[in-house]
């Protein structure tokens, strides 16, 4: 029986003057009316109430992201917890009231458990797994003994002691569990399983609590989770019913919408036709309680494109859906997917690397696929970095030759020409883009400033050379060519640079305000720096190209799996740089592309490394597979061997460290060490006093003339005077 406002207060004032002078430790029957009374109407009540209204601004201020799966409970952001830390407080207090005051009333274990549920809320776990541990050990309710551990599953699968919440779990299963309790007890149980990232027995266990729950938007929401979880589960039937169940448990209009659209893409298109489909989506969006949203929509229709097998529409709504989405999240999603559309099915790189780098922008870093996606960006930068960099180099030697063989003028216009074609394409192209997507602002009921406000193109200003172009000739136009000083903006042109007579004259000015000559002119400006005109400047940018052809070559190999796309980038490499440094490595990676799928041509490789590079480390790799291994673990005992040696020289037992280098330089008279180990006979030698330590110093400094050690060996010799006749 609930008891509220005047009510309330005159029964509860009634009881105080009738039992005032009841004690808490009182017990008869009379007391232990007054103590239940006050305990719960006093206290209890007024901690619960403080209790559920944080829990309903929690659902209500939730920010759940629909890409996501739903949490089984509405996440609390820490910057919210600020606002709700004093009435959590409020509420501890209220029921400390009821537990001190009464301890021996009914309510008392009640108010324990509200006092556990405000700590766990304001993220005080330790304290809060004491309370409900407290609860469990001393309770006589057997319902609220359940209760607690059921909130102990859920604080433990939070804080992540998986281990913990399985055993309270099990406990909770073999001893039975109260009926009342069972509804808190599945949710916690389908918290656990989806902290585990057990899609199925998350599934089985909100399949059982969603019945035991009122129609209300809290279940709305879980029907949702159920059918994200059957989507994952590849059950789109089921999916499709959690879904609809969705509609009939008041939820939010967001809520409600994103339902909706999760039907439109499992719709059994065998029952209902495309065209269907495809009108409820335009309504939609032309529906003005979805402009906000309108991300979204674009975002599940590209989807559906997708399923459609139709890449392009599926590109133009993802596009879309990057542009206007206000949620972060499908932003970032909706360029992944156009980063897979253009490196998978388009095989565009250039595209894709550029839709990577806006993913990452917008994605959180706490993402799964994080790290996927950065990796594959980082391969795509270098990939696009060495494409760009054999096509302006190639470029740079062929304007070079023409500059060479052409007269000034003729030249001049040439360039000019070229540059000007491309700046009016690309202006072309954006008032394309423009004008599109004004068309669709128009459509969809909204500003073409809105969309370009909210456009990401994802690539920074300064990155873009056009735009950089664009920047100077705007400044250009406004300010003049004016150096940089202070207070620029209020200085006067005429001091600022001097004046020109010819820029006077109608049709040169003319010609300096055309956008397009401007921008023309600071390409010009900026391409005729780069140009090779010396022979040194012509060696560095064919060294640049063979290392871009090279290393494309390999990522094209190793990193995007393409080794048809990987030898025609060898094989250009070969043709173009016949004695290009690279060669002896690029024979031996042609034979392992080659190897399985064309032996004949592979041995052709095997042959040339012979005749070519008799003593190769890659033919020792090709006649021994196990070879590279072999080496690995001889390395390894050779710098064990060094180790002792060089440990016996700290110790100062010399004599014993020339015994392990001994032992080292028989059994591998040839490693990665050699220098070392002979400086460090030179040591512990000169250090034992042996006459011989001047001659093992001279044949050191002839057999390695450019070590990090020479400079050492030589102050050894000059303090005897027995530097060689050589030496400088």
């Amino acid at each position: 029986m609930k008891v509220s406002g005047l009510l309330h207060w005159l029964v509860c004032l009634g009881a105080g003057l009738l039992f005032w002078r009841c004690s808490p430790e009182s017990t008869g029957p009379v007391a232990r009316f007054y103590h239940n009374l006050n305990a719960h109407y006093n206290g209890y009540f007024l901690a619960k109430q403080s209790l559920d209204s944080v829990e309903y601004a929690i659902f209500r201020n939730r920010q759940d992201h629909y890409l996501r799966l739903l949490p089984v409970y509405p996440e609390v952001d820490t910057n919210q917890l600020k606002q709700y830390e004093t009435t959590l407080k409020d509420c501890i207090k209220k029921a400390a009231f009821a537990i001190e005051r009464h301890p021996n009333s009914e309510w008392t274990d009640w108010a324990y458990l509200v006092v556990g549920k405000a700590r766990f809320y304001l993220r005080d776990y330790e304290n809060a797994i004491s309370t409900f541990k407290y609860l469990n050990a001393e309770s006589k309710n057997a319902l609220v003994q359940d209760l607690a551990l059921t909130e102990l599953i859920r604080t433990y699968a939070t804080i992540g002691e998986m281990q913990n919440a399985e055993t309270v779990k099990n406990y909770l299963r073999k001893q039975g569990i109260e009926a009342e309790a069972l509804k808190e007890f599945y949710l916690a149980q389908a918290f656990y399983y989806q902290k585990n990232r057990d899609t199925l027995r998350t599934l089985k266990s909100l399949d059982l609590a969603l019945p035991l729950l009122k129609s209300n938007p809290y279940r709305a929401r879980l029907h949702y989770l159920q059918g994200q979880l059957y989507q994952q589960a590849n059950e789109r039937n089921k999916a499709y019913e959690a879904f609809e169940e969705v509609q009939k448990h008041r939820p939010d209009y967001l809520l409600s919408l994103m339902a909706r659209l999760q039907t439109l893409l499992l719709a059994d298109f065998r029952k209902v036709a495309y065209a269907k489909v495809e009108k409820q989506f335009e309504r939609l969006l032309k529906d003005e309680k979805n402009i906000e949203y309108r991300g979204n929509i674009y975002y599940t229709r590209a989807q559906y494109w997708l399923y459609r097998q139709r890449p392009e529409a599926a590109k133009e709504d993802f596009s879309r859906a990057a542009q206007l989405s206000q949620d972060p999240l499908y932003k970032a999603y909706s360029y992944l997917f156009l980063a897979r559309l253009h490196y998978e099915e388009l095989k565009k790189y250039r595209a894709a690397q550029a839709y990577y780098d806006s993913t990452l922008q917008f994605l959180p870093k706490d993402e799964p696929l994080y790290d996927n996606i950065k990796r594959r960006s980082k391969v795509l930068n270098q990939f696009v970095e060495y494409i760009e960099t054999i096509e302006l180099e190639d470029s740079l030697r062929l304007w070079a030759q023409k500059e060479k063989s052409m007269s000034p003028e003729a030249f001049d216009q040439e360039l000019s020409q070229v540059l000007t074609r491309q700046v009016r394409k690309q202006m072309e192209e954006e008032e394309a883009r423009k004008k599109a997507l004004q068309q669709q602002n128009i459509q969809q009921g909204s500003s073409l400033q809105e969309a370009i406000n909210q456009q990401g193109s994802g690539i920074w200003y300064f990155d873009d050379p056009l735009a950089v172009a664009k920047g100077k000739s705007a400044f250009r136009q406004k300010w003049g060519n004016r150096p940089l000083s202070d207070y620029w903006r209020v200085s006067s042109k005429a001091s600022s640079y001097p004046i020109d007579e010819s820029l006077s004259a109608p049709a040169t000015q003319a010609a300096t305000t055309d956008p397009v000559a401007l921008q023309v002119e600071a390409l010009k400006e900026e391409f005729l720096k780069k140009l090779p005109r010396t022979e040194q400047a012509l060696a560095a940018s064919h060294q640049r190209t063979q290392n871009a052809l090279f290393n494309l070559g390999k990522i094209y190999q190793f990193q995007l799996l393409e080794p048809q796309a990987a030898d025609r980038h060898y094989r250009e490499l070969l043709e173009r740089y016949p004695q290009t440094p690279f060669r002896e490595e690029v024979l031996y990676l042609r034979y392992l592309i080659y190897k399985d799928k064309n032996p004949t041509l592979a041995q052709a490789q095997v042959q040339e490394l012979r005749r070519a590079y008799p003593q190769s480390i890659y033919l020792k790799l090709i006649d021994d597979p196990n070879y590279y291994q072999k080496m690995q673990a001889q390395a390894a005992e050779v710098e064990a061997l060094y180790r002792e040696a060089f440990l016996y020289y700290e110790r100062k037992q010399y004599a014993k460290a020339l015994e392990k280098l001994e032992q080292l330089q028989k059994e591998f008279p040839e490693n990665h060490l050699r220098e070392k180990a002979d400086f460090l006979v030179i040591l512990c030698s000169r250090a034992l006093k042996k006459a011989e330590w001047q001659d093992l110093a001279q044949r050191f400094l002839l057999s390695h003339p450019k070590s990090a050690f020479t400079k050492l060996v030589e102050q050894m010799l000059a303090q005897t005077g027995s530097l060689p006749a050589n030496t400088p």
